[in-house]
């Protein structure tokens, strides 16, 4: 018996189990072990059986943010992210598997950075910032033994914030543009790192709010080709956006315009009277 049929009963579940997949590799890594993948390709199998099905409903799962969200969170969410992105280029399963895997493994390299700088609740200092920073080249050294395809893991962790016209760290001079792996995740990191509550010295900014500044800067930041994939497929309005509509009615976002990226499907939560 497939040992990963439990996980597609529910995206809930999924989710959850690709959570516990994170820790346990955040854990390895911490200790110096070499990472045990075959749990992880178990879920992202799952995840990618979903989306094939439904990805609205692992979207709805990755938007609900919460205020004890932790590193394993944002893994997860740009894996689900990437993933999309991956089956709309329409990517190999294999290749699909390398994405998710890119995704769950990009901030590894925080394992190595103390916690109370990573969980600090005031803005850090430039020391700080420049410690946080080098989490590529930690993840970039951890993950310098996977075989395979896997080894594009470590190119991933290594360039996720090296921005598509290389103005970001670390300093890359080496090559004229990141790998597409990256440019891939790297518009899904931003995405998730932007909206979500753990930013506690910035306000989180709104979805429709991180849509914009994606494509304000798509072919500066951002991939151009991808940061339009992205938008088409999340909408103007992301899944979990609040939105007032004409009559002044409150609603939210539950799943992006099949035509129109402006035009999302809404649920009404609060009358005009209130």
């Amino acid at each position: 018996p497939r040992e990963d049929l439990n996980l597609k009963v529910d995206p809930r579940e999924a989710y959850r189990a690709a959570l516990h997949v994170v820790d346990e590799l955040s854990f390895q890594a911490s200790r110096d072990v070499p990472l045990e993948l075959r749990k992880a390709r178990l879920v992202l199998n799952s995840l990618m059986d979903i989306i094939a099905q439904d990805k609205v409903a692992l979207l709805g799962v990755s938007a609900l943010k919460s205020y004890d969200e932790d590193t394993a969170h944002h893994s997860v969410n740009v894996s689900v992210l990437s993933l999309i992105m991956g089956e709309q280029f329409e990517l190999s399963r294999i290749a699909m598997t390398t994405v998710g895997l890119a995704a769950l493994l990009h901030d590894i390299g925080k394992v190595r950075i103390p916690r109370e700088v990573l969980t600090k609740a005031g803005k850090l200092t430039s020391e700080e910032m420049e410690m946080v920073r080098r989490h590529t080249s930690f993840g970039a050294h951890i993950l310098r033994n996977l075989p395979g395809l896997a080894r594009l893991d470590m190119v991933v962790a290594f360039e996720h914030h090296g921005n598509y016209n290389l103005s970001g760290y670390p300093q890359i001079t080496a090559k004229k543009e990141l790998h597409f792996l990256t440019r891939l995740i790297q518009v899904a990191d931003f995405y998730d790192a932007a909206t979500s509550s753990r930013r506690v010295y910035h306000r989180a900014m709104l979805p429709n709010e991180a849509i914009k500044f994606i494509l304000d800067r798509a072919g500066k930041i951002f991939d151009p080709v991808v940061a339009k994939v992205f938008v088409q497929l999340l909408g103007l309005y992301p899944v979990g956006s609040v939105v007032e509509l004409d009559r002044g009615e409150l609603g939210v976002v539950v799943g992006s315009g099949e035509r129109e990226v402006a035009r999302p499907v809404v649920k009404v939560v609060r009358s005009r009277a209130g």
